[in-house]
């Protein structure tokens, strides 16, 4: 037990730096600890041990060699220093990231006359110098703990601390790792590689659909009252142009009267946010829209512009007969010239709806040049509705309105499975009938949710993407809301996606243009939810299930957060095992402990899955997170309870897939971020694109200084695999620490290769991310041909993810 109080800064004694790991204890009141809660400081009692109470001692950050700051267990990247929430008292101290200041998280050591092992802190902040580290009686903050902890002019027992030294996190010292390579312990599941996208954020279905027009039925969106407010009305045309006219399938149309003159009379639209569009000079652009004209024919200019320099790049002007009925008219463009982004500030951006950014690094504002216009350039009258746009098949995915380079990023991740699902499909409007057919005869034209507007994007659009991406598809869909979704309504599901052409459903879908079986195994009926029909809904949908042919082979997924006794027998009643299986959603790790804890009761036979992990954000403590956290699927097995090839945890989907940057809002957490004109990966994405660029299927056994692998948030993670064949390994380690690491590996009845490959992520801080400016600020570094014999000594750089690949010789 160590000790520490102060007189004053100004007189301070020599005395030892206690470095190390420590916890604090106020001599006033030696039944607390100092702890860490919501990012602020408090003192309270040691019921549940946490590493909230810890803390190293490490060198001051300022550089004072008499000095010393506190750095989170937990938070590694994070330290003791001046509160900044605004609900706080003067001086507060509370975890924060390296201040500008770095005094405000530097403190003077002073022993206590009365007792050197006691010692007190004085900062060295030139907002508070000669204030004391001091615990005083709660008042502020949203934990309720006995004690507040700030600077103040006390130097009594209240401002004097006993310190405990802890154990360091595993990993947080010299390390050794011992490899099997040849004790195969089962194979890895493929489907944990996968990744959840939720249309209800605008950082989602745009990642994907290709479509460039937002507002196609000329809606009011979340964010946008109107998103075509570029209205084009030349002096020399005698025209009215207005959103007031009978609506085709949506909520209005564009209506003009053109009675003479001359010139273009129409609406522009610029996209997501009116933030402008980006086009490629000399590549095609293809397009539709319905238009009504009545007695006279229309003569409908459509046209893509750079508005910023006011030149027309294509136009094409299409004839519409006379017709009383909605007509389709498709048309090409291709542009003589391109279009570009500048990057604007979100608070003057004039015309452009920034949205609200985003808290880490990788969001910016843009305006792009490229905008469509489409109108009459010569007398007639004409509505207009559903208007669509999108690049030609050089852009997309085959022939489907998806972007190719998301596809093939998501493929350099070795995405697996794909989930899409979230709160906004909890509710009626994405009820699965509502999303079949053709986009403009959907009653789910001008879908919103939260601040996105997700028309025209839907699950068959997702099943469709995943077949031809190479994916496993797993399907939300409303199922307890209203009027929507019983029994016999999600049986039908099952038979629309895999019937023939002799069920009723599946010559539906046949007649809405695919002929083909959308290949849906996992459904789960409803989100974040009690669903009080899922068994009945469950019974229905295996009953159809076996009239087409898929009988045991679907998975129904539950959708409630959490596991309660109610909740088991549910599962249990339907006496599928793990064909029927429990959603998990977390904070970003934790899902195989959630999953043992229920598998450890031996009447329950359901499976799990991982469907959401919701870190929050998408820096390098997330990829240090998501590499942990896989290390740890990878490194468990619990066979299924049904014979089934795929393991008892059936899936795991780290949220998110996409992200839009600048268009944030909420859960900023995107492991690929894009922009109308560049798509890139975040740190979470490069761990993912390094597992998959080295991928070996078979998990063999592997130790941590002699001990089982471990997942720790606090400590280092490890896990290794092998080939079937066993010619080659890998070994994946994760350093959440600040300081280099010296890491032994040792191979046990393995004969390897001298020379191994190395791939690394690191980076200086863990709230470091990759911008638009930026984009491979922190990516993997790889180096071949490391000469390494089992036994010697792996430096593993501060806060990195590792994977060393061994060769047999």
């Amino acid at each position: 037990l160590l000790v520490v109080v102060l007189l004053l800064c100004s007189a301070c004694l020599t005395q030892a730096l206690p470095f190390g790991a420590w916890s604090l204890s106020p001599q006033s009141d030696p039944s607390v600890h100092v702890r860490h809660c919501n990012y602020d400081l408090f003192a309270s009692h040691l019921d549940t041990p946490s590493d909230d109470f810890h803390f190293f001692i490490e060198k001051a950050l300022d550089g004072s060699s008499d000095g010393v700051s506190f750095r989170s267990f937990n938070f590694p990247d994070m330290y003791l220093t001046l509160d900044t929430h605004a609900d706080v008292q003067a001086g507060r101290l509370g975890l924060g990231i390296i201040p500008d200041d770095k005094s405000d998280a530097s403190f003077d050591v002073l022993p206590s006359k009365s007792n050197a092992s006691l010692l007190s802190f004085c900062s060295r902040s030139s907002k508070f110098n000669g204030k004391f580290m001091t615990v005083v009686t709660h008042a502020k903050g949203v934990c309720n703990e006995p004690y507040d902890v700030l600077l103040s002019e006390s130097t009594g027992q209240e401002a004097t601390f006993a310190l405990s030294a802890v154990p360091l996190p595993p990993g947080q010292g010299p390390t050794t790792v011992t490899v099997h390579p040849k004790q195969v312990l089962h194979e890895v599941n493929k489907l944990f590689m996968g990744c959840h996208s939720d249309s209800g954020y605008t950082h989602e279905p745009r990642g994907f659909y290709t479509q460039l027009i937002y507002g196609e039925s000329f809606e009011k969106t979340p964010t946008e009252a109107n998103p075509w407010p570029n209205t084009l009305l030349p002096a020399s045309a005698q025209a009215t142009v207005n959103l007031n006219g009978e609506p085709f399938h949506g909520f209005t149309s564009l209506n003009i009267q053109y009675t003479g003159g001359s010139g273009l009379a129409g609406l522009a639209n610029r996209g997501l946010g009116n933030e402008g569009l980006v086009l490629q000079g000399s590549k095609e652009y293809e397009g539709y829209f319905f238009a009504k004209t009545g007695a006279s024919p229309a003569h409908i200019t459509v046209m893509l512009q750079n508005y910023e320099t006011g030149s027309v790049l294509a136009e094409q002007t299409l004839t519409v007969p006379a017709n009383s009925n909605w007509t389709q008219v498709a048309f090409s463009l291709t542009p003589t010239d391109s279009t570009n982004c500048v990057g604007i500030s979100p608070t003057a951006s004039g015309s452009v709806n920034c949205g609200k950014m985003g808290p880490d690094p990788g969001h910016i504002c843009v305006q792009c040049a490229g905008q469509f216009a489409i109108g009459l350039a010569q007398p007639g009258s004409v509505l207009i509705d559903y208007v669509f746009l999108q690049p030609g098949t050089w852009a997309r995915l085959g022939n489907l309105s998806v972007w190719a380079d998301t596809v093939q990023k998501m493929q350099r991740m070795g995405i697996a499975a794909l989930r899409q699902g979230g709160t906004f499909a909890q509710f009626e409007y994405y009820f699965w009938k509502n999303w079949i057919g053709k986009p403009w005869e959907r009653p789910s034209v001008g879908a919103e949710w939260g601040d996105s507007l997700i028309s025209g994007w839907g699950p068959f659009e997702m099943l469709d993407m995943c077949e031809a991406a190479g994916f496993e598809c797993i399907i939300t869909t409303a199922a307890e809301n209203q009027d929507c979704c019983s029994a016999s309504d999600m049986a039908d599901l099952v038979e629309y996606c895999w019937g023939n052409a002799s069920t009723t459903w599946g010559s539906k879908r046949i007649a809405n243009g695919h002929p083909a079986p959308y290949k849906l195994r996992i459904v789960e009926l409803g989100n974040e939810q009690t669903n009080s029909r899922f068994a009945d809904q469950v019974r229905a949908m295996e009953a159809r299930a076996a009239t087409v042919g898929m009988a045991g082979k679907m998975y129904y997924m539950w959708p409630q957060n959490n596991m309660d006794k109610a909740a088991a027998d549910v599962l249990q009643s339907l006496g599928m095992k793990d064909h029927v299986l429990w959603d998990i959603h977390d904070g970003g790790d934790g899902a195989v402990e959630m999953s043992a804890a229920v598998f450890a009761d031996a009447s329950l036979t359901f499976g799990t899955i991982n469907a959401e992990t919701n870190a929050g954000t998408h820096n390098q403590g997330r990829a240090l997170q998501e590499a942990a956290d896989l290390n740890d699927f990878f490194a468990t097995y619990f066979p299924s309870t049904s014979g089934d090839t795929l393991p008892r945890i059936k899936a795991r989907t780290a949220s998110f897939c996409t992200e839009r940057s600048g268009h944030y809002d909420n859960f900023d957490q995107g492991i690929l971020f894009f922009l109308p004109n560049m798509t890139w990966f975040q740190p979470p994405g490069y761990v993912h694109v390094m597992i998959h660029s080295t991928w070996l299927p078979m998990a063999v056994n592997v130790s941590l200084n002699s001990t089982a692998p471990t997942k720790n948030a606090q400590g280092a993670s490890v896990s290794a695999q092998a080939a079937v064949d066993g010619s080659s390994f890998r070994v994946m380690y994760t350093n959440p620490f600040p300081q280099s690491v010296n890491v032994t590996i040792v191979l046990e009845d393995y004969n390897a290769d001298p020379y191994v490959n190395v791939y690394q992520l690191s980076a200086t801080s863990l709230q470091d991310a990759n911008t638009p400016a930026q984009p491979e600020f922190i990516s993997p570094k790889i180096t071949g041909n490391v000469k390494f014999m089992s036994g010697d000594v792996l430096v593993v750089p501060p806060f990195s993810f590792t994977i060393v690949v061994f060769q047999q010789q």
